[in-house]
């Protein structure tokens, strides 16, 4: 096997313990980033449920799974580079859903975030 290879298959080994350091930073700083706001909401919310599906058991988890309901119940609504493609109807519809959305789950969505940084971010 080619160096090259070789590289290209730890890229994707969840038994890499390289990877897995860089996946836990990736979640600690994506869910710092949104508990700050310095990351629209449906940007981290559906990046933390992206990165859910990227280790090894972290299905079920209910901290990662608020992020993959909340991303599954907003699918529908466009991401910032798509927003240029919309209406300003459907833009101000989308907008008023997504404030409903983090009305409703701005604690939890906090709280979950809290956990991930802690959980995930000391190990980083």
């Amino acid at each position: 096997m080619q160096p090259s290879q070789a590289t290209e298959l730890n890229m994707f080994n969840h038994l890499n313990e390289d990877h897995q350091r860089e996946l836990r930073a990736q979640i600690a700083d994506c869910a710092l980033a949104l508990s700050q706001g310095a990351v629209p909401l449906l940007e981290g919310v559906r990046r933390l449920a992206a990165l859910s599906f990227d280790g090894v058991g972290r299905n079920g988890d209910p901290d990662f799974g608020l992020f993959v309901a909340i991303d599954s119940q907003t699918d529908h609504l466009p991401a910032a580079t798509a927003r240029s493609f919309c209406s300003a109807a459907w833009l101000h519809q989308c907008d008023r859903e997504l404030a409903d959305v983090e009305s409703f789950y701005g604690s939890d969505i906090n709280s979950a975030c809290e956990r991930l940084i802690a959980r995930f971010g000391s190990e980083a």
